[in-house]
């Protein structure tokens, strides 16, 4: 029990101590009502002409991130603003595979820390949240889902759950 607490409250490879912290930390200030910023704003931003996405994947054995940015090209429809991805291949080499329940308790320390650097690189900002729902390791999509819903509530956009083989496809 111990060590599983222990490894509970550790520190996560970007410095959260905790997840309740972490949240503190990526909240929006009073004064910023349309959009999620990481930094004191003392006016309510205008909307943007363009969509900004924050999509979350934890499907598997990979903590990510991306923001991206709609274009108005038909060509190259979305630019990507951010990118982050925490693996776990350390971890379960040894094991020789994907263990679900290391996988899933990864995804708890790594999800913080990760969606903080990734729109802390897109100068903080998004209209809407996009997260693996399926198919996949449940104990990972859980992680993944659960945090979505937290932030997506928490900052008022739309959640868009995405079936995680059409993301391949489109």
């Amino acid at each position: 029990w111990q060590a599983s607490r222990a490894m509970f409250h550790s520190r996560d490879r970007y410095g959260a101590g905790n997840r309740a912290a972490a949240l503190r930390r990526i909240a929006p200030p009073p004064g910023c009502r349309a959009r999620f910023r990481l930094f004191p704003c003392p006016f309510p931003l205008a909307p943007s002409p363009f969509m900004i996405v924050l999509g979350i994947e934890t499907s598997c054995d990979e903590t990510a991130a991306a923001v991206v940015e709609e274009t108005h090209d038909s060509r190259r429809p979305w630019r990507v603003c951010s990118n982050v991805v925490a693996s776990q291949t350390d971890i379960h080499r040894e094991w020789g595979g994907v263990v679900p329940e290391l996988s899933a308790r990864q995804h708890v320390r790594d999800i913080c820390g990760v969606v903080e650097k990734a729109v802390a690189d897109a100068d903080g900002r998004y209209d809407a949240i996009a997260v693996t729902q399926g198919p996949g390791l449940v104990g990972s999509l859980l992680v993944g889902l659960s945090f979505a819903k937290a932030l997506a509530w928490a900052h008022s956009v739309p959640l868009v759950p995405v079936h995680h083989l059409a993301g391949h496809i489109e």
